[in-house]
């Protein structure tokens, strides 16, 4: 069964937060005319995010791989959203800099045409996030949550650095890491032999 618009945005917002580390923002800065799936990956030019580098207004790649389960796959997903949407691709001004042209990534559910906020793709994002939390308990900002998840399997900070536009790990210590928890039994690495 086809997935309604309306939730396939969801999705793919959800995922590319959670795999890609993705902000709203980021999301809403994506120029879907210079992405593309290369080689089983994602890769999605973001123009203008709210990271700068020395204060000048920057473009931000991100690079996200197939997952091999088709329902949570952002590569599937983002390839099942764009031949919905590629008939209704306008190249807009850019709202950080209307002198610069963009053909948004994510669309209103009901009018294709149009384009929306970040505001509403966190909107988006928060309705997959709530449904695996307790009522009452805020969700993870998803950039933490999959920069998290990514370290706890074991991935090298310097790959979430890089996944992250991150410039130390640092920031990903300081600002992301949900938890600290090793994914290794250290009482058995370090007693084991005794």
């Amino acid at each position: 069964m086809e997935m309604d618009m309306p939730d396939l945005t969801r999705k793919l917002c959800w995922l590319l937060g959670v795999c890609g580390f993705m902000r709203p923002d980021d999301i809403f800065c994506t120029d879907v005319a210079r992405s593309n799936v290369v080689r089983d990956k994602l890769e999605l030019e973001v123009v203008f995010p709210k990271e700068r580098r020395g204060r000048q207004r920057i473009i931000k790649y991100i690079r996200i791989s197939r997952h091999p389960d088709p329902q949570v796959c952002p590569v599937q997903t983002h390839t099942t959203y764009r031949t919905r949407t590629l008939a209704m691709d306008i190249p807009t001004p850019h709202p950080k800099d209307p002198s610069c042209l963009i053909t948004p990534l994510i669309r209103h559910s009901k009018d294709l045409s149009k384009a929306v906020l970040s505001t509403t793709i966190s909107v988006y994002m928060n309705a997959i996030s709530r449904l695996m939390v307790p009522a009452g308990v805020r969700p993870a900002k998803l950039r933490a949550l999959g920069s998290t998840l990514a370290a706890l399997a074991g991935v090298p900070v310097a790959d979430i650095m890089v996944q992250g536009n991150w410039s130390s790990p640092k920031i990903f210590e300081k600002h992301y890491r949900l938890s600290s928890t090793t994914a290794n039994n250290i009482s058995i690495s370090t007693l084991g032999s005794l």
